[in-house]
Protein backbone atom coordinates (compact mmCIF):
# COMPACT_ATOMS: atom_id res chain seq x y z
CA UNK A 1 0.00 0.00 0.00
CA UNK A 2 1.30 3.43 -0.90
CA UNK A 3 0.77 6.65 0.94
CA UNK A 4 0.88 9.81 -1.17
CA UNK A 5 2.38 12.49 1.00
CA UNK A 6 1.10 15.56 -0.75
CA UNK A 7 -1.85 15.10 -3.09
CA UNK A 8 -4.05 12.06 -2.50
CA UNK A 9 -4.02 9.95 -5.66
CA UNK A 10 -7.39 8.30 -6.31
CA UNK A 11 -5.60 5.21 -7.64
CA UNK A 12 -3.22 4.46 -4.77
CA UNK A 13 0.04 3.33 -6.26
CA UNK A 14 1.56 0.74 -3.95
CA UNK A 15 5.15 0.43 -2.97
CA UNK A 16 6.09 3.95 -3.92
CA UNK A 17 6.58 7.26 -2.27
CA UNK A 18 6.48 10.63 -3.90
CA UNK A 19 8.87 13.20 -2.51
CA UNK A 20 7.26 16.28 -3.95
CA UNK A 21 8.67 19.76 -3.73
CA UNK A 22 5.74 21.83 -2.61
CA UNK A 23 4.02 23.92 -5.29
CA UNK A 24 1.49 25.87 -3.26
CA UNK A 25 -0.85 28.43 -4.73
CA UNK A 26 -3.48 30.09 -2.60
CA UNK A 27 -4.54 32.96 -4.81
CA UNK A 28 -2.93 35.44 -7.09
CA UNK A 29 -3.76 38.55 -8.98
CA UNK A 30 -1.96 40.81 -11.35
CA UNK A 31 -3.07 44.22 -10.10
CA UNK A 32 -0.80 47.09 -10.93
CA UNK A 33 -0.06 49.48 -8.07
CA UNK A 34 1.84 52.73 -8.02
CA UNK A 35 5.28 51.82 -6.74
CA UNK A 36 7.95 54.47 -6.73
CA UNK A 37 10.74 53.76 -9.23
CA UNK A 38 13.41 54.03 -6.56
CA UNK A 39 11.70 51.23 -4.64
CA UNK A 40 12.65 48.60 -7.24
CA UNK A 41 15.82 46.75 -6.38
CA UNK A 42 17.77 45.34 -9.30
CA UNK A 43 19.27 41.89 -9.71
CA UNK A 44 22.75 43.06 -8.85
CA UNK A 45 26.19 41.63 -9.64
CA UNK A 46 24.68 40.18 -12.83
CA UNK A 47 26.50 41.76 -15.73
CA UNK A 48 24.32 39.99 -18.30
CA UNK A 49 21.15 41.88 -17.35
CA UNK A 50 22.17 44.88 -19.46
CA UNK A 51 22.72 44.07 -23.12
CA UNK A 52 23.98 47.51 -24.17
CA UNK A 53 27.58 48.02 -25.29
CA UNK A 54 27.75 51.42 -23.53
CA UNK A 55 29.25 51.82 -20.05
CA UNK A 56 26.70 51.12 -17.32
CA UNK A 57 26.33 50.75 -13.55
CA UNK A 58 25.05 48.07 -11.21
CA UNK A 59 24.29 49.23 -7.68
CA UNK A 60 23.69 46.57 -5.04
CA UNK A 61 23.36 45.82 -1.33
CA UNK A 62 24.16 42.75 0.71
CA UNK A 63 20.75 42.98 2.45
CA UNK A 64 17.43 44.76 2.06
CA UNK A 65 16.71 45.29 5.75
CA UNK A 66 19.13 46.56 8.41
CA UNK A 67 18.86 47.62 12.04
CA UNK A 68 19.94 50.74 13.91
CA UNK A 69 23.71 50.55 14.38
CA UNK A 70 24.35 48.30 11.38
CA UNK A 71 26.85 49.18 8.67
CA UNK A 72 25.21 49.31 5.25
CA UNK A 73 27.61 48.10 2.55
CA UNK A 74 26.80 49.15 -1.01
CA UNK A 75 28.72 48.10 -4.10
CA UNK A 76 28.87 50.09 -7.33
CA UNK A 77 30.03 48.02 -10.28
CA UNK A 78 30.82 49.57 -13.66
CA UNK A 79 30.88 47.56 -16.90
CA UNK A 80 31.70 48.05 -20.62
CA UNK A 81 34.34 50.65 -19.80
CA UNK A 82 36.68 51.96 -22.51
CA UNK A 83 40.38 51.41 -21.81
CA UNK A 84 42.35 54.62 -20.94
CA UNK A 85 39.21 56.75 -20.54
CA UNK A 86 38.58 58.70 -17.31
CA UNK A 87 35.61 57.71 -15.13
CA UNK A 88 33.87 59.09 -12.04
CA UNK A 89 31.15 57.49 -9.89
CA UNK A 90 29.25 59.98 -7.71
CA UNK A 91 26.98 58.61 -5.00
CA UNK A 92 24.51 60.28 -2.68
CA UNK A 93 22.42 59.05 0.26
CA UNK A 94 18.95 60.53 0.69
CA UNK A 95 19.69 63.36 -1.74
CA UNK A 96 22.82 64.52 0.02
CA UNK A 97 22.85 63.58 3.72
CA UNK A 98 25.97 61.57 2.85
CA UNK A 99 27.83 61.52 -0.46
CA UNK A 100 31.12 60.65 -2.10
CA UNK A 101 32.85 59.85 -5.37
CA UNK A 102 35.37 57.50 -7.01
CA UNK A 103 37.76 58.62 -9.79
CA UNK A 104 39.96 56.43 -11.98
CA UNK A 105 41.40 55.82 -15.41
CA UNK A 106 40.14 52.55 -16.89
CA UNK A 107 42.76 49.86 -17.44
CA UNK A 108 40.05 47.20 -17.45
CA UNK A 109 36.55 47.08 -18.94
CA UNK A 110 34.99 46.79 -15.48
CA UNK A 111 35.52 48.36 -12.08
CA UNK A 112 34.19 47.55 -8.61
CA UNK A 113 33.71 50.17 -5.91
CA UNK A 114 32.38 49.70 -2.38
CA UNK A 115 31.15 52.13 0.25
CA UNK A 116 30.21 51.56 3.91
CA UNK A 117 27.52 53.83 5.36
CA UNK A 118 27.09 54.12 9.13
CA UNK A 119 25.06 56.05 11.70
CA UNK A 120 21.74 55.81 9.89
CA UNK A 121 18.47 56.37 11.79
CA UNK A 122 15.47 54.06 11.56
CA UNK A 123 13.50 54.61 8.37
CA UNK A 124 13.55 54.18 4.61
CA UNK A 125 16.72 55.25 2.77
CA UNK A 126 17.84 55.44 -0.85
CA UNK A 127 21.24 55.61 -2.54
CA UNK A 128 21.63 57.24 -5.97
CA UNK A 129 24.73 56.81 -8.16
CA UNK A 130 25.84 58.34 -11.47
CA UNK A 131 28.62 57.22 -13.82
CA UNK A 132 30.58 59.79 -15.85
CA UNK A 133 32.91 59.10 -18.77
CA UNK A 134 35.30 61.98 -19.50
CA UNK A 135 32.92 64.30 -17.65
CA UNK A 136 29.76 63.17 -19.47
CA UNK A 137 27.02 61.28 -17.62
CA UNK A 138 26.52 57.82 -19.18
CA UNK A 139 24.38 55.93 -16.64
CA UNK A 140 22.56 56.17 -13.29
CA UNK A 141 21.22 53.67 -10.80
CA UNK A 142 19.53 53.70 -7.39
CA UNK A 143 18.62 51.31 -4.61
CA UNK A 144 16.62 51.58 -1.38
CA UNK A 145 16.66 49.82 1.98
CA UNK A 146 15.05 49.94 5.41
CA UNK A 147 16.64 50.59 8.81
CA UNK A 148 14.53 49.05 11.58
CA UNK A 149 14.50 50.44 15.11
CA UNK A 150 14.35 47.11 16.92
CA UNK A 151 16.04 43.90 15.93
CA UNK A 152 13.56 41.26 14.79
CA UNK A 153 14.85 37.70 14.58
CA UNK A 154 12.69 37.09 11.54
CA UNK A 155 12.14 40.20 9.35
CA UNK A 156 9.74 40.05 6.44
CA UNK A 157 11.19 38.30 3.44
CA UNK A 158 10.47 36.54 0.17
CA UNK A 159 11.73 33.24 -1.22
CA UNK A 160 11.65 32.51 -4.96
CA UNK A 161 12.22 28.91 -6.01
CA UNK A 162 11.58 26.32 -8.72
CA UNK A 163 11.13 22.58 -8.52
CA UNK A 164 12.80 22.21 -11.92
CA UNK A 165 15.28 24.77 -13.30
CA UNK A 166 15.75 22.97 -16.62
CA UNK A 167 12.54 23.28 -18.65
CA UNK A 168 12.02 21.28 -21.80
CA UNK A 169 10.79 23.48 -24.68
CA UNK A 170 6.99 23.46 -24.71
CA UNK A 171 6.67 22.77 -20.99
CA UNK A 172 5.50 25.25 -18.37
CA UNK A 173 7.97 26.98 -16.06
CA UNK A 174 6.47 27.16 -12.56
CA UNK A 175 7.83 29.71 -10.09
CA UNK A 176 7.06 29.34 -6.37
CA UNK A 177 6.72 32.51 -4.28
CA UNK A 178 6.75 32.48 -0.48
CA UNK A 179 6.43 35.75 1.46
CA UNK A 180 7.05 35.13 5.17
CA UNK A 181 7.01 36.98 8.49
CA UNK A 182 4.57 39.49 7.06
CA UNK A 183 2.80 42.24 8.98
CA UNK A 184 -0.67 40.79 9.42
CA UNK A 185 -3.66 42.88 8.29
CA UNK A 186 -1.59 45.00 5.90
CA UNK A 187 -1.51 45.13 2.11
CA UNK A 188 1.59 43.79 0.36
CA UNK A 189 2.85 43.63 -3.21
CA UNK A 190 5.19 41.27 -5.02
CA UNK A 191 6.69 42.99 -8.07
CA UNK A 192 8.22 40.47 -10.47
CA UNK A 193 10.41 41.00 -13.51
CA UNK A 194 11.38 38.30 -16.02
CA UNK A 195 14.67 38.95 -17.85
CA UNK A 196 14.60 42.68 -17.27
CA UNK A 197 11.72 45.13 -17.31
CA UNK A 198 11.55 45.20 -21.11
CA UNK A 199 10.48 41.53 -21.28
CA UNK A 200 7.69 40.71 -18.83
CA UNK A 201 6.79 42.21 -15.46
CA UNK A 202 3.73 42.66 -13.24
CA UNK A 203 2.51 42.91 -9.64
CA UNK A 204 0.81 40.42 -7.33
CA UNK A 205 -1.02 42.36 -4.62
CA UNK A 206 -2.52 40.71 -1.54
CA UNK A 207 -3.82 41.41 1.94
CA UNK A 208 -1.89 39.51 4.61
CA UNK A 209 -4.44 37.59 6.67
CA UNK A 210 -1.56 35.48 7.96
CA UNK A 211 2.17 35.97 8.43
CA UNK A 212 2.89 33.76 5.41
CA UNK A 213 1.60 34.07 1.86
CA UNK A 214 2.16 31.54 -0.93
CA UNK A 215 1.73 32.28 -4.60
CA UNK A 216 3.06 31.15 -7.94
CA UNK A 217 3.82 32.27 -11.48
CA UNK A 218 3.73 30.17 -14.63
CA UNK A 219 5.27 30.90 -18.03
CA UNK A 220 4.24 29.02 -21.16
CA UNK A 221 5.74 28.91 -24.64
CA UNK A 222 9.10 30.38 -23.69
CA UNK A 223 11.74 30.19 -26.39
CA UNK A 224 14.90 28.15 -25.85
CA UNK A 225 17.27 30.25 -23.74
CA UNK A 226 18.33 31.39 -20.27
CA UNK A 227 15.90 33.25 -18.01
CA UNK A 228 16.06 34.97 -14.62
CA UNK A 229 13.09 36.20 -12.60
CA UNK A 230 13.51 38.67 -9.74
CA UNK A 231 10.79 39.49 -7.21
CA UNK A 232 10.60 42.51 -4.88
CA UNK A 233 8.37 42.45 -1.79
CA UNK A 234 6.72 45.66 -0.57
CA UNK A 235 4.37 46.61 2.25
CA UNK A 236 1.68 49.17 1.42
CA UNK A 237 0.63 50.79 4.71
CA UNK A 238 -0.66 54.16 5.86
CA UNK A 239 2.77 55.77 5.46
CA UNK A 240 3.20 54.62 1.86
CA UNK A 241 4.90 51.82 -0.06
CA UNK A 242 8.04 50.43 1.57
CA UNK A 243 10.52 47.91 0.24
CA UNK A 244 11.03 44.74 2.34
CA UNK A 245 13.04 42.13 0.49
CA UNK A 246 14.17 40.69 -2.84
CA UNK A 247 14.96 37.26 -4.25
CA UNK A 248 15.50 35.67 -7.67
CA UNK A 249 15.87 32.35 -9.48
CA UNK A 250 17.21 31.46 -12.93
CA UNK A 251 16.35 28.61 -15.28
CA UNK A 252 17.06 27.24 -18.75
CA UNK A 253 14.62 26.34 -21.52
CA UNK A 254 16.19 23.56 -23.58
CA UNK A 255 15.19 21.45 -26.59
CA UNK A 256 15.51 18.27 -24.54
CA UNK A 257 16.17 18.06 -20.83
CA UNK A 258 19.39 16.40 -19.73
CA UNK A 259 18.47 16.81 -16.07
CA UNK A 260 15.07 15.14 -16.48
CA UNK A 261 15.14 12.90 -19.59
CA UNK A 262 12.09 10.85 -20.66
CA UNK A 263 11.39 8.04 -18.19
CA UNK A 264 8.74 5.52 -17.14
CA UNK A 265 7.41 4.50 -13.75
CA UNK A 266 5.37 1.35 -13.08
CA UNK A 267 2.91 0.89 -10.25
CA UNK A 268 0.21 -1.45 -8.98
CA UNK A 269 -2.65 -1.05 -6.53
CA UNK A 270 -1.45 -3.99 -4.48
CA UNK A 271 1.61 -6.17 -3.98
CA UNK A 272 -0.41 -9.30 -3.19
CA UNK A 273 -3.38 -10.68 -5.16
CA UNK A 274 -5.39 -13.89 -4.94
CA UNK A 275 -6.25 -16.57 -7.44
CA UNK A 276 -8.87 -15.20 -9.85
CA UNK A 277 -8.07 -11.52 -9.20
CA UNK A 278 -7.48 -9.04 -12.01
CA UNK A 279 -4.05 -7.45 -11.60
CA UNK A 280 -3.94 -3.78 -12.65
CA UNK A 281 -0.57 -2.34 -13.69
CA UNK A 282 0.01 1.36 -14.41
CA UNK A 283 2.82 2.57 -16.66
CA UNK A 284 3.45 6.33 -16.51
CA UNK A 285 5.77 8.06 -18.99
CA UNK A 286 7.21 11.43 -17.86
CA UNK A 287 9.39 14.26 -19.18
CA UNK A 288 8.38 13.57 -22.78
CA UNK A 289 9.42 15.87 -25.61
CA UNK A 290 6.69 17.47 -27.69
CA UNK A 291 5.90 15.98 -31.12
CA UNK A 292 8.28 13.04 -30.66
CA UNK A 293 7.17 9.43 -31.25
CA UNK A 294 7.05 7.08 -28.25
CA UNK A 295 6.44 3.40 -27.68
CA UNK A 296 6.12 1.32 -24.52
CA UNK A 297 6.68 -2.44 -24.83
CA UNK A 298 5.68 -4.61 -21.88
CA UNK A 299 6.00 -8.30 -21.11
CA UNK A 300 4.80 -10.56 -18.27
CA UNK A 301 7.22 -13.20 -17.00
CA UNK A 302 9.47 -12.76 -20.03
CA UNK A 303 6.79 -13.38 -22.60
CA UNK A 304 3.79 -15.27 -21.24
CA UNK A 305 1.78 -12.12 -21.98
CA UNK A 306 2.97 -8.98 -23.79
CA UNK A 307 1.77 -5.83 -25.52
CA UNK A 308 2.72 -2.29 -26.52
CA UNK A 309 1.48 1.31 -26.67
CA UNK A 310 2.45 3.77 -29.43
CA UNK A 311 1.74 7.53 -29.54
CA UNK A 312 3.02 10.97 -30.53
CA UNK A 313 3.62 13.24 -27.53
CA UNK A 314 1.35 16.27 -27.36
CA UNK A 315 1.99 16.47 -23.62
CA UNK A 316 4.98 15.80 -21.41
CA UNK A 317 3.12 13.05 -19.53
CA UNK A 318 1.38 9.87 -20.65
CA UNK A 319 -0.33 7.18 -18.59
CA UNK A 320 -1.21 3.63 -19.66
CA UNK A 321 -3.01 0.93 -17.69
CA UNK A 322 -3.17 -2.80 -18.35
CA UNK A 323 -5.24 -5.56 -16.72
CA UNK A 324 -3.80 -9.06 -16.32
CA UNK A 325 -6.13 -12.02 -15.75
CA UNK A 326 -5.90 -15.80 -15.43
CA UNK A 327 -2.62 -15.75 -13.52
CA UNK A 328 -1.61 -18.86 -11.55
CA UNK A 329 -0.42 -18.90 -7.95
CA UNK A 330 3.15 -17.67 -7.66
CA UNK A 331 5.47 -14.71 -8.08
CA UNK A 332 5.11 -12.65 -11.28
CA UNK A 333 6.97 -9.69 -12.81
CA UNK A 334 6.07 -7.21 -15.56
CA UNK A 335 8.90 -5.48 -17.45
CA UNK A 336 8.44 -2.35 -19.57
CA UNK A 337 10.70 -0.39 -21.92
CA UNK A 338 10.22 3.16 -23.24
CA UNK A 339 11.40 4.10 -26.74
CA UNK A 340 11.75 7.63 -28.18
CA UNK A 341 11.85 7.69 -31.99
CA UNK A 342 12.87 4.03 -31.92
CA UNK A 343 15.67 4.43 -29.33
CA UNK A 344 15.38 2.89 -25.88
CA UNK A 345 15.48 5.64 -23.21
CA UNK A 346 14.29 3.93 -20.00
CA UNK A 347 13.09 0.66 -18.46
CA UNK A 348 11.19 -0.31 -15.33
CA UNK A 349 9.69 -3.40 -13.76
CA UNK A 350 7.23 -4.38 -11.04
CA UNK A 351 6.55 -7.67 -9.29
CA UNK A 352 3.63 -9.10 -7.33
CA UNK A 353 2.41 -12.34 -5.74
CA UNK A 354 -0.69 -14.44 -6.52
CA UNK A 355 -1.81 -16.35 -3.40
CA UNK A 356 -4.03 -19.42 -3.36
CA UNK A 357 -6.01 -18.56 -0.21
CA UNK A 358 -7.37 -15.24 0.95
CA UNK A 359 -5.84 -13.86 4.14
CA UNK A 360 -7.62 -11.05 5.98
CA UNK A 361 -4.29 -9.39 6.66
CA UNK A 362 -1.64 -10.32 4.09
CA UNK A 363 1.96 -9.24 4.50
CA UNK A 364 2.54 -5.67 3.36
CA UNK A 365 4.89 -2.69 3.34
CA UNK A 366 4.25 0.97 4.16
CA UNK A 367 6.61 3.70 2.94
CA UNK A 368 6.46 7.12 4.56
CA UNK A 369 8.54 10.22 5.27
CA UNK A 370 9.64 11.09 8.79
CA UNK A 371 7.62 13.96 10.27
CA UNK A 372 5.35 13.88 7.19
CA UNK A 373 7.57 16.39 5.40
CA UNK A 374 7.64 15.70 1.65
CA UNK A 375 9.38 19.01 0.92
CA UNK A 376 13.10 18.73 1.67
CA UNK A 377 15.22 21.87 1.79
CA UNK A 378 18.38 21.54 -0.30
CA UNK A 379 21.22 20.35 1.92
CA UNK A 380 18.95 18.61 4.42
CA UNK A 381 18.54 14.84 4.81
CA UNK A 382 15.50 13.00 3.42
CA UNK A 383 14.44 10.33 5.93
CA UNK A 384 12.26 7.47 4.65
CA UNK A 385 10.35 5.24 7.11
CA UNK A 386 9.72 1.60 6.19
CA UNK A 387 7.16 -0.60 7.97
CA UNK A 388 6.75 -4.24 7.00
CA UNK A 389 3.70 -5.76 8.69
CA UNK A 390 1.83 -9.07 9.04
CA UNK A 391 5.09 -10.91 8.35
CA UNK A 392 5.62 -14.66 8.56
CA UNK A 393 7.52 -14.99 11.82
CA UNK A 394 10.89 -16.81 11.81
CA UNK A 395 11.38 -16.34 8.09
CA UNK A 396 13.90 -14.23 6.16
CA UNK A 397 12.56 -11.19 4.31
CA UNK A 398 14.02 -8.53 1.99
CA UNK A 399 13.03 -4.95 1.21
CA UNK A 400 14.30 -3.95 -2.24
CA UNK A 401 14.25 -0.18 -2.72
CA UNK A 402 14.78 1.95 -5.84
CA UNK A 403 15.18 5.75 -5.92
CA UNK A 404 14.12 7.41 -9.19
CA UNK A 405 14.44 4.28 -11.27
CA UNK A 406 17.04 1.55 -11.28
CA UNK A 407 19.65 3.77 -12.95
CA UNK A 408 19.85 6.16 -9.96
CA UNK A 409 20.16 4.41 -6.58
CA UNK A 410 18.91 1.07 -5.31
CA UNK A 411 19.63 -1.45 -2.57
CA UNK A 412 18.34 -4.25 -0.35
CA UNK A 413 17.48 -4.40 3.35
CA UNK A 414 17.42 -8.04 4.47
CA UNK A 415 16.15 -9.14 7.89
CA UNK A 416 14.94 -12.14 9.87
CA UNK A 417 11.38 -11.66 11.17
CA UNK A 418 11.42 -12.28 14.92
CA UNK A 419 8.08 -10.49 15.08
CA UNK A 420 5.20 -9.88 12.69
CA UNK A 421 6.28 -6.25 12.25
CA UNK A 422 9.62 -4.83 11.18
CA UNK A 423 10.58 -1.16 11.13
CA UNK A 424 13.51 0.31 9.21
CA UNK A 425 14.71 3.63 7.80
CA UNK A 426 16.52 5.01 4.75
CA UNK A 427 18.30 8.36 4.55
CA UNK A 428 19.49 10.36 1.52
CA UNK A 429 21.97 13.22 1.80
CA UNK A 430 23.20 15.80 -0.71
CA UNK A 431 20.38 15.25 -3.21
CA UNK A 432 20.19 17.80 -6.00
CA UNK A 433 17.14 20.05 -6.28
CA UNK A 434 14.45 18.04 -8.07
CA UNK A 435 11.63 15.53 -7.86
CA UNK A 436 12.18 12.06 -6.43
CA UNK A 437 10.19 8.82 -6.12
CA UNK A 438 11.18 5.84 -4.04
CA UNK A 439 9.58 2.41 -4.50
CA UNK A 440 10.01 -0.55 -2.15
CA UNK A 441 9.25 -4.22 -2.85
CA UNK A 442 8.82 -6.65 0.04
CA UNK A 443 9.97 -10.25 -0.42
Amino acid sequence: MQRNLFFENPAAKSLSLVILLLLTALSHGFIQTNIEPQSMIEDTRMEAHNNTSSPYLNLGLSMATYYVGDTVSAYMDSYNLVINETYVVDWSLNNGTQSGSFNWTAYNTSSYEDVNITGLPAGYHCIDVELFENGTSVDTDSICFTIMSTTSTYPSGIEVSMYNTQITYGNTAWINLWAHNLTVNENHTMHWVLNGSTFQSANISFYANYSDHYDYLSFQNLSVGFYCISVDLFINNATGTHYLDWDSVCFDVVNQSTTYPPSIYMWSNWATYYLGDTVGIGIDAMNLDYNESYEIDWTLNNGTQSGNYVWTAYNTYNSEYLNLTGLPVGYHCVDAELFENGTSVDTDSICFTIMSTTSTYPSGIEVDITHVNAQITYGNTAWIDLWAHNLTVYENHTMHWVLNGSTFQSGNISFYANYSNHFDVLSFQNLSVGFYCISVDLF
